[in-house]
Protein backbone atom coordinates (compact mmCIF):
# COMPACT_ATOMS: atom_id res chain seq x y z
CA UNK A 1 0.00 0.00 0.00
CA UNK A 2 1.63 3.56 -1.20
CA UNK A 3 -0.02 5.19 1.76
CA UNK A 4 2.96 3.23 4.13
CA UNK A 5 5.50 4.74 2.16
CA UNK A 6 6.75 8.07 3.91
CA UNK A 7 8.41 10.61 1.76
CA UNK A 8 12.27 12.10 2.62
CA UNK A 9 11.03 14.97 4.23
CA UNK A 10 8.49 13.16 6.42
CA UNK A 11 11.16 11.09 7.95
CA UNK A 12 13.50 14.25 8.77
CA UNK A 13 10.79 15.24 10.83
CA UNK A 14 10.68 11.59 12.41
CA UNK A 15 14.02 12.32 13.16
CA UNK A 16 13.44 15.35 14.62
CA UNK A 17 10.66 13.75 17.19
CA UNK A 18 12.93 11.06 17.99
CA UNK A 19 14.64 11.35 21.25
CA UNK A 20 17.69 9.31 22.85
CA UNK A 21 18.95 5.88 21.16
CA UNK A 22 15.46 6.04 19.28
CA UNK A 23 16.45 8.43 17.00
CA UNK A 24 19.00 6.22 15.50
CA UNK A 25 17.16 3.21 15.31
CA UNK A 26 14.75 4.93 12.93
CA UNK A 27 17.59 6.60 11.50
CA UNK A 28 19.13 2.84 10.48
CA UNK A 29 15.74 1.68 9.41
CA UNK A 30 15.49 4.17 6.13
CA UNK A 31 19.16 4.20 5.50
CA UNK A 32 19.43 0.69 5.09
CA UNK A 33 16.15 -0.88 4.44
CA UNK A 34 16.34 -3.61 7.43
CA UNK A 35 13.39 -5.04 9.05
CA UNK A 36 12.48 -3.53 12.61
CA UNK A 37 13.73 -7.06 14.29
CA UNK A 38 17.09 -7.13 12.68
CA UNK A 39 18.04 -3.69 13.92
CA UNK A 40 16.72 -4.40 17.65
CA UNK A 41 18.60 -7.78 17.90
CA UNK A 42 21.79 -6.50 15.74
CA UNK A 43 25.11 -6.66 18.08
CA UNK A 44 28.73 -4.99 17.75
CA UNK A 45 29.77 -8.21 16.63
CA UNK A 46 27.57 -8.93 13.27
CA UNK A 47 29.24 -5.28 11.93
CA UNK A 48 32.69 -5.83 9.77
CA UNK A 49 33.47 -1.74 10.63
CA UNK A 50 36.16 -2.29 7.54
CA UNK A 51 34.08 -3.40 4.84
CA UNK A 52 30.69 -1.73 6.46
CA UNK A 53 28.84 -4.27 6.22
CA UNK A 54 26.50 -6.54 8.13
CA UNK A 55 26.14 -10.17 8.56
CA UNK A 56 22.68 -11.22 9.50
CA UNK A 57 23.27 -15.13 10.03
CA UNK A 58 19.66 -15.39 11.61
CA UNK A 59 16.83 -13.29 9.67
CA UNK A 60 12.99 -13.66 8.62
CA UNK A 61 14.05 -15.85 5.47
CA UNK A 62 16.66 -17.85 6.39
CA UNK A 63 15.13 -20.89 6.12
CA UNK A 64 13.93 -20.21 2.87
CA UNK A 65 17.10 -18.81 1.20
CA UNK A 66 19.49 -20.82 3.36
CA UNK A 67 21.95 -18.00 3.74
CA UNK A 68 23.09 -15.17 5.56
CA UNK A 69 21.73 -12.11 4.75
CA UNK A 70 24.72 -8.92 4.07
CA UNK A 71 22.85 -5.38 4.77
CA UNK A 72 25.22 -2.84 3.25
CA UNK A 73 25.77 0.32 5.22
CA UNK A 74 26.18 3.59 2.98
CA UNK A 75 29.19 6.46 4.48
CA UNK A 76 25.99 7.94 6.31
CA UNK A 77 24.79 4.41 7.77
CA UNK A 78 28.24 3.44 8.98
CA UNK A 79 28.85 6.65 10.90
CA UNK A 80 25.47 6.24 13.04
CA UNK A 81 26.58 2.55 13.53
CA UNK A 82 30.00 3.90 14.87
CA UNK A 83 28.36 6.75 17.22
CA UNK A 84 26.26 3.57 18.66
CA UNK A 85 29.54 1.56 19.07
CA UNK A 86 30.95 4.37 20.88
CA UNK A 87 28.33 3.63 23.16
CA UNK A 88 27.90 0.33 23.43
CA UNK A 89 31.28 -1.52 22.17
CA UNK A 90 29.86 -4.98 22.46
CA UNK A 91 26.26 -6.99 22.62
CA UNK A 92 23.73 -4.86 21.04
CA UNK A 93 23.64 -1.55 19.31
CA UNK A 94 20.27 -0.43 20.19
CA UNK A 95 19.28 -0.03 23.32
CA UNK A 96 16.36 1.73 25.69
CA UNK A 97 17.25 3.95 28.60
CA UNK A 98 17.51 0.69 30.88
CA UNK A 99 20.52 -0.44 28.58
CA UNK A 100 18.23 -3.36 27.58
CA UNK A 101 17.76 -4.16 23.56
CA UNK A 102 14.50 -2.90 22.01
CA UNK A 103 11.52 -4.85 22.33
CA UNK A 104 9.12 -4.98 19.66
CA UNK A 105 6.45 -3.22 21.43
CA UNK A 106 8.53 -0.69 22.80
CA UNK A 107 9.78 0.44 19.17
CA UNK A 108 5.64 0.01 17.87
CA UNK A 109 4.98 2.64 21.15
CA UNK A 110 7.87 5.15 20.46
CA UNK A 111 6.92 5.07 16.81
CA UNK A 112 2.61 5.73 17.37
CA UNK A 113 3.76 8.87 19.37
CA UNK A 114 6.01 9.86 16.65
CA UNK A 115 3.66 9.46 14.22
CA UNK A 116 0.38 10.90 16.19
CA UNK A 117 2.63 14.14 16.28
CA UNK A 118 3.58 14.44 13.12
CA UNK A 119 -0.02 13.55 11.75
CA UNK A 120 1.39 10.70 9.73
CA UNK A 121 -0.93 8.06 8.35
CA UNK A 122 -1.63 4.84 10.29
CA UNK A 123 -0.32 2.61 8.04
CA UNK A 124 3.06 4.18 8.73
CA UNK A 125 4.97 1.83 10.82
CA UNK A 126 8.14 1.07 11.54
CA UNK A 127 8.44 -1.68 8.47
CA UNK A 128 7.23 1.38 6.60
CA UNK A 129 11.11 2.68 6.36
CA UNK A 130 11.65 -0.74 4.38
CA UNK A 131 9.16 -0.32 1.68
CA UNK A 132 10.41 3.77 1.61
CA UNK A 133 13.79 2.69 1.13
CA UNK A 134 12.90 0.26 -1.52
CA UNK A 135 10.49 2.71 -3.11
CA UNK A 136 13.44 5.46 -3.30
CA UNK A 137 15.91 3.64 -4.68
CA UNK A 138 13.50 2.22 -7.38
CA UNK A 139 12.62 5.90 -8.03
CA UNK A 140 16.41 6.89 -8.19
CA UNK A 141 16.74 4.47 -11.06
CA UNK A 142 18.17 2.17 -8.72
CA UNK A 143 18.37 -1.42 -10.38
CA UNK A 144 15.72 -3.91 -9.96
CA UNK A 145 18.57 -6.50 -8.86
CA UNK A 146 20.69 -4.52 -6.70
CA UNK A 147 17.51 -3.73 -4.89
CA UNK A 148 16.75 -6.91 -4.60
CA UNK A 149 20.15 -7.35 -3.04
CA UNK A 150 20.06 -4.82 -0.92
CA UNK A 151 16.67 -6.08 0.73
CA UNK A 152 18.02 -9.72 1.02
CA UNK A 153 15.64 -10.99 -1.45
CA UNK A 154 17.22 -13.93 -3.75
CA UNK A 155 15.03 -12.91 -6.79
CA UNK A 156 13.84 -9.94 -7.99
CA UNK A 157 10.44 -10.93 -8.21
CA UNK A 158 9.40 -9.55 -4.59
CA UNK A 159 10.96 -6.10 -5.32
CA UNK A 160 8.72 -6.55 -8.66
CA UNK A 161 5.68 -7.38 -7.15
CA UNK A 162 5.83 -5.42 -3.93
CA UNK A 163 7.53 -2.37 -4.24
CA UNK A 164 7.50 -1.75 -8.23
CA UNK A 165 4.04 -0.69 -7.51
CA UNK A 166 4.81 2.56 -5.21
CA UNK A 167 6.98 4.09 -7.79
CA UNK A 168 5.72 7.34 -9.64
CA UNK A 169 4.48 6.71 -13.16
CA UNK A 170 5.81 10.01 -14.05
CA UNK A 171 9.31 8.69 -13.63
CA UNK A 172 8.67 5.52 -15.48
CA UNK A 173 7.49 8.14 -18.33
CA UNK A 174 10.80 9.84 -17.70
CA UNK A 175 12.71 6.93 -17.91
CA UNK A 176 10.78 6.05 -21.48
CA UNK A 177 11.98 9.30 -22.78
CA UNK A 178 15.57 8.16 -22.31
CA UNK A 179 15.50 5.69 -25.37
CA UNK A 180 15.58 8.98 -27.54
CA UNK A 181 17.94 10.57 -25.52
Amino acid sequence: DERCVITRAEWLAALEECHGDFRPLVELLFLTGCRPKELRTLTAEMVNWETGRVTLAVHKTKRKTGRSRTVYLSKQALAVMQDQRQKYPSGHLFRNLTGRPFTSNAVAARWRRVREVLGLRRQVVPGSMRHSFATHLLEGGADVRDVAELLGHTSTEMVTTVYAKFVNPGRLQDVAGKVTG
